[in-house]
C-alpha cells in the first residue's frame, strides 16, 4: 500500500532557483510557481488514523487522501527507485522507533508547479540533465509518468539475466541506466570493446560507472595536475601532504589510518581514586582526533547525499 504526504515548501527549499532566475532574467513579470515536498511511504499493512496523524507531525506534511493534481506544468525530482538514499535509511529508523513498524520504506521528492505560460519551465526543460544528478535522481515532467512513479509498486526483488548491450547504443544506456558517464569515459569504453571485438554486458557497464564513487576516485589523488597553461609534476595528494611536510612537530599520526592525531594542550581530567573512593583532577596530555569521511556516496557527483554520509550510515 502506498501513502502520499505533501507540504508546500516554496519559502524554504528551492534548488532550481538559479535556473529559474536565469530563464526569466528579461521577463517583464516575476515568475510565479509553487514547490512541494512530497513523501512516498510503503506499507504491507493498512496504516490507521492515529498513525497517519503521527506521520503528519513527523514529516510536517499533510496526508493526501486523493491523488495530487498539478494545476500547470510539472517538474518533479525524485531519488532513483532502485537506490536507497541516505535520507531514507535514517528516516525509516526514526519512523519505526515511533512505533510505526508497519512503514517499510519512505522516499521524498520535490514537485515544481509552473503556470501554463511559464518561461522558466520551458527553459529548464531544455537542460533537464543539468538540474539533477543522473546517477541518483530522476526527473519526471509528464503527469502519467508522475502518477505511475508514485502509485505503482516498484519491483524491488527481480531476478534478471545478464544482457549484452549494443556498443552503438552506449550513450542511450548511459542515460537509461543512470550511469553518469562523461564523454571521455564513453569513448574509452568504445575503444576497449572495439579492441575486444565484443559488446559490453550491463553488469560491466554498471561496475565501470562505479569509478565515479568517492572511494574509487581516490586513485586520482596521485594523478598529475594539468591545464591548458601548465603541467605540474606534483599531485593532489602531495599538495594535501604539503602542510605536514613543512610543519609536523605537533602531528602524532597522519595518512596512516582512518584519522589523524594532533597534539593539544594539557587538560584537567576528572577521575576517581579507587583507594579512597574520591574524585580528583589529574593533568594529562590531550590530543585532537581529526577525521574526514569520504564513504558510501559519490560526493563529487552528488554533493548532498555525499555530505549526508554521516546521517546515512556507513
Amino acid at each position: 500500500m502506498t501513502y502520499i504526504f505533501i507540504n508546500n515548501c516554496t519559502k524554504y527549499q528551492n534548488p532550481l532557483k538559479s535556473q529559474i532566475e536565469k530563464n526569466t532574467r528579461n521577463a517583464k513579470k516575476p515568475e510565479i510557481y509553487s514547490i512541494y515536498e512530497i513523501f512516498k511511504l510503503s506499507s504491507e499493512l493498512e496504516i490507521n488514523r492515529n498513525s497517519i496523524a503521527t506521520l503528519e507531525n513527523l514529516l510536517q506534511a499533510k496526508f493526501l487522501q486523493s491523488p495530487f493534481k498539478p494545476k500547470g506544468h510539472l517538474i518533479s525530482i525524485f531519488h532513483r527507485s532502485n537506490i536507497l538514499s541516505p535520507w531514507s535509511s535514517k528516516a525509516i529508523e526514526i519512523i519505526n522507533s515511533c512505533n510505526l513498524d508497519e512503514v517499510s520504506s519512505i522516499e521524498k521528492g520535490l514537485i515544481y508547479e509552473f503556470r501554463k505560460d511559464s518561461k522558466a519551465y520551458f527553459g529548464i526543460l531544455k537542460k533537464l540533465s543539468s538540474v539533477i544528478d543522473p546517477m541518483t535522481q530522476i526527473c519526471i515532467t509528464k503527469e502519467k509518468q508522475f502518477f505511475e512513479y508514485l502509485y505503482n509498486k516498484q519491483p524491488y526483488n527481480q531476478v534478471l539475466n545478464t544482457e549484452y548491450l549494443s556498443l552503438k547504443k552506449i550513450d542511450n544506456y548511459n542515460i537509461s541506466m543512470g550511469l553518469a558517464l562523461n564523454k571521455l569515459e564513453i569513448e574509452y569504453l568504445k575503444n576497449i570493446y572495439n579492441r575486444l571485438k565484443r559488446n559490453p554486458s550491463d553488469i560491466e557497464l554498471m561496475m565501470f560507472a562505479q569509478i565515479n564513487s568517492e572511494h574509487c576516485r581516490h586513485k586520482i589523488f596521485n594523478s598529475e595536475l594539468r591545464n591548458n597553461k601548465f603541467r605540474s609534476t606534483t599531485t593532489l595528494f602531495k599538495l594535501i601532504k604539503k602542510t605536514k611536510n613543512k610543519s609536523s612537530s605537533d602531528v602524532v599520526s597522519a595518512y596512516k589510518d582512518n584519522c589523524a592525531i594532533i597534539r593539544s594542550t594539557k587538560n584537567k581530567i576528572l577521575k576517581t581514586d579507587l583507594n579512597n573512593k574520591e574524585y580528583k583532577y589529574l593533568t594529562e596530555k590531550s590530543f585532537y582526533i581529526i577525521k574526514a569521511e569520504t564513504h558510501n556516496h559519490p560526493t563529487a557527483i552528488s554533493p548532498y547525499p555525499g555530505a549526508a554520509t554521516g546521517s546515512g550510515g556507513e
